[in-house]
This record gives structure tokens, sequence and C-alpha cells, in this order.
């Protein structure tokens, strides 16, 4: 079945041209409210019961695309990475949902690592996120010398490196490798600090995928 859902609403100059004749568009950008012949729908209460209609129809009729087989993983093998480049992992008191590590006092900032996936590869096509996402993070802490403090900059920033957009309930999502900065709470002592991050995210993996993924993250 084929269709067409294309309407120009602004990105016909990123289309690659393989010709030396360029149209110079003076249209206004258009919008799929205001000017699609039919509404564009994307939830997924609609779409992935037609998904699975036309699945069931094909299927009948001999010609179901063989699908490649992949595993999930709910692992996200999340780790850090002081800003000196030392690589730190989760302490053995850590549970799914609330991860521990133990940060130098010289350390500035980590990095988050993590495995990535976007949602239509492991939940199905129906979905309509596109996006690369690692973990959900809601609360981040650092305990120094008995005391917690709480670290927010990842939800209060606009734009961090290697993070998603901002939530409107306090929490967000990383990319597979996101700065958090802890300048602001940096310990003078000779002890060691520890970090608790909360991880919100019930996100599956395809295990295929991660060596591809940890090439973008070298």
């Amino acid at each position: 079945m084929l269709t067409e859902s294309y309407l120009d609403t602004g990105n016909r100059h990123q289309f690659n041209l393989d010709h030396k004749v360029i149209k110079l568009s003076g249209d206004r950008t258009k919008t799929w409210q205001s000017d699609a012949i039919a509404p564009l729908i994307t939830e997924r209460s609609i779409v992935e019961r037609i998904y699975h209609y036309l699945l069931q129809r094909a299927h009948v009729n001999g010609c179901l695309k063989k699908e490649q087989s992949f595993e999930l993983t709910q692992d996200p093998d999340l780790c850090l990475m002081t800003d000196k480049g030392e690589v730190i992992h989760k302490e053995s008191s850590s549970t799914d949902k609330k991860l521990s590590f133990l940060i130098p006092n010289n350390v500035s900032a980590v990095w988050i690592l993590s495995k990535t996936s976007r949602p239509c590869d492991v939940i199905g096509s129906f979905v309509d996120d596109r996006r690369y996402l690692g973990v959900l993070v809601g609360e981040v802490t650092l305990q120094r010398n008995g005391k917690k403090h709480p670290i927010t900059t990842h939800l209060d920033a606009d734009h961090l490196l290697g993070w998603d957009v901002k939530e409107t309930i306090p929490c967000r999502w990383t990319k597979g490798k996101a700065f958090l900065p802890l300048t602001q709470l940096k310990c003078r002592s000779d002890k060691h600090n520890l970090l608790t991050l909360d991880i919100l995210s019930d996100h599956s993996y395809i295990l295929d995928q991660l060596e591809e993924n940890n090439k973008k993250l070298a």
C-alpha cells in the first residue's frame, strides 16, 4: 500500500539536489494544522490498530516480509566518566533505579554513559518517537561529609550537552553520553563524594546495536 504524507513545512531546502537547477521559493511555510488535505495522525492508540490490521492482512496474503529478529535488554550498562577520563562503575549497594558512584574530590564534571535505543525500534514503528534515548534521570544528589546536596543542572539548563529536551516533570532523558557539571559542589576534602542518580525509565535496548552505539560515544 503506497502512501504519501509529505507536506512542505519549510524543510524542502534540506533535500539533496542531483542537478544544477535550484528553485528559489518565497512561499509561506505551510503547517499540518491549516494546509493539510487530511489530518496527520501519529497517536499510538490510533496508528497501532492500523499497523496490526495491515500486518495481519499481509500475513493472510502471504506477502509478509521477514523481519530481522533482535534481542532486548533493560540493562542500560550505565557508568560515569570523569572530566579526567576515569571511568567509574556503580557501587555494589546500588539498585536498578538508584545508582551510586564514588566521585574523587578533584572532579568538577562527569559524563553519564549508557546504551541507547529508539522507542520506534524497540516497541514498534507505530510509535512516533525516533529519538535515540539513554536513561531518564530524575533526582541527582551529591553526598559529602554526611550531607546531601541536590544537583539540578540537568533539570534547569535549557541546553546541556548530551541531554534531550526538558520535560514538564522534573526528569530528563540522556542521549547516551550526557554532561553533568559538579563545579558548584566540588569537594575540598580528601574523601570521595557519593553521587546518586535516580533512574526513572524502564527503557529497552537492542543488543545488536551496542557496537554501533559504542562507536558513537567514542
